[in-house]
């Protein structure tokens, strides 16, 4: 078959192929006979025949994939459901021969990864990378410029290989052509999804350090007020020990990787003064040191975020 795209089924005892030849148009292949099928500009079946002579009737799509019925223009009545495919495939994007069922008048199209539902314009699956579209189900909310054929992310793009300059593969998820407009509004999309993950990474990062130091300050503080019960003292003056270290060391990470992420602005420098102070009063004991650096740190944390410099 040359480069053209080929499915293969079996059905039964019987091979069917499925092939996409230029310009869009596709052929399925039996042993009974042919059935081609001729795209519209969108590249959604139009019409159907055998190679030589058209079936009468048009095939008529939404901008979700829901048939149309073709004198009505109207959504699932039994004329529209029963033109919408051909064979088990779907007529919709015709040229990523996308295989489609129905549970009850229902019809599900297996995009990729994941079933999709043209009633709802939703996927049945949660969307398996953050940030591919509007929501985690949601068909694009462009239908007309944008599609998700594979069922991972949105691809802005005019598709069915019908018109010049528009191509199927198979093995991509369908028929794109992208222009530099719609690649830009995608890379802007895609690199706030990365700036939103980069954000909860960091500030995972210092919410746990901070954590585990107030903790350890707290244990520490404890530990040493237990050394006064002799009994006691043995087990609670090294815990006071190793646990005001902890404390110490869990500090010191939290200011370094929030100043690294907020471009060791204002805040940063005032925090780590605040932070060196408290270690210089505890002579670097945390439990003695919390004297005074708990109570800062508390005022510290009202200071908000936003407008600090972040990291890209």
């Amino acid at each position: 078959m040359g480069n053209l795209s080929e499915r293969r089924q079996w059905i039964g005892t019987s091979l069917t192929r499925m092939v996409i030849l230029p310009g869009g148009v596709t052929v399925t292949l039996t042993a009974t006979g042919n059935t081609f099928a001729y795209p519209s500009l969108q590249g959604h079946t139009l019409i159907t025949g055998d190679g030589a002579t058209t079936t009468a009737g048009m095939r008529l799509f939404d901008p979700l994939g829901q048939p149309l019925d073709p004198a009505t223009l109207a959504i699932g009545t039994a004329t529209a459901d029963d033109q919408a495919n051909t064979p088990d495939r779907s007529g919709w994007f015709q040229g990523a021969l996308k295989i489609t069922d129905t549970a009850g008048s229902t019809a599900l199209v297996e995009m990729g990864v994941r079933v999709y539902v043209p009633a709802l314009s939703r996927f049945l699956q949660v969307d398996p990378i953050e940030g591919g579209g509007a929501n985690d189900y949601v068909w694009p909310t462009d239908p007309i410029g944008s599609s998700d054929l594979t069922g991972k992310r949105m691809i802005a793009d005019k598709s069915g290989g019908s018109a010049a300059g528009f191509q199927c593969d198979q093995r991509r998820g369908g028929c794109i052509v992208q222009t530099a407009k719609t690649n830009a509004a995608l890379a802007n999309q895609w690199a706030k999804a990365a700036t939103a993950r980069n954000k909860k990474n960091w500030t995972f990062a210092i919410d746990a350090m901070s954590n585990i130091s107030a903790v350890a300050t707290a244990v520490s503080a404890v530990a040493a007020v237990a050394t006064t019960v002799p009994v006691m003292a043995p087990i609670a003056a090294p815990v006071a020990v190793v646990s005001g270290r902890v404390a110490i060391v869990a500090g010191a990470g939290a200011w370094l990787t929030d100043c690294t992420y907020h471009r060791w602005d204002g805040v940063c420098w005032g925090q780590g003064l605040t932070m060196a102070m408290s270690l210089a009063i505890g002579g670097g004991n945390a439990t003695a040191g919390s004297i005074f650096g708990v109570p800062t740190d508390l005022v510290w944390s009202y200071v908000p975020n936003e407008g600090r410099p972040e990291l890209e």
